[in-house]
């Protein structure tokens, strides 16, 4: 990310020295279509998710135990929307979804 963005900010000053008139509104247009244009910004904003939901996730080894087991039902459907996920690269998805589907026994 940081070469594209470091690109950006680059194609973004150009700009902005050739229109003075330009406003950081402008800029920041400029540079949230660029990020969306590159499918950068889903994948910033889904780390961003993942991020929060591990922070947020602090549950202790006893909490983890005191949870219901799943039924042989429910880890198959898990299964499979996991492996959807995974074969349309949904990343960060997969990194929210797993914690909470499968008791932490499953992994990627």
């Amino acid at each position: 990310y940081i070469n594209s963005a470091s690109e950006v900010c680059q194609t973004l000053l150009l700009k902005h020295q050739e229109t003075s008139m330009a406003t950081l509104d402008d800029l920041k247009t400029a540079l949230r279509e660029n990020l969306e244009r590159n499918g950068k910004l889903r994948k910033l904003k889904a780390q961003m998710r993942a991020d929060v939901f591990a922070a947020l996730n602090t549950s202790t080894e006893a909490d983890q135990k005191a949870m219901p087991q799943l039924s042989n039902d429910n880890l198959i459907i898990n299964e499979l929307i996991r492996e959807y996920l995974i074969y349309n690269q949904y990343r960060g998805t997969v990194s929210v979804f797993l914690p909470g589907s499968f008791n932490g026994d499953m992994a990627t």
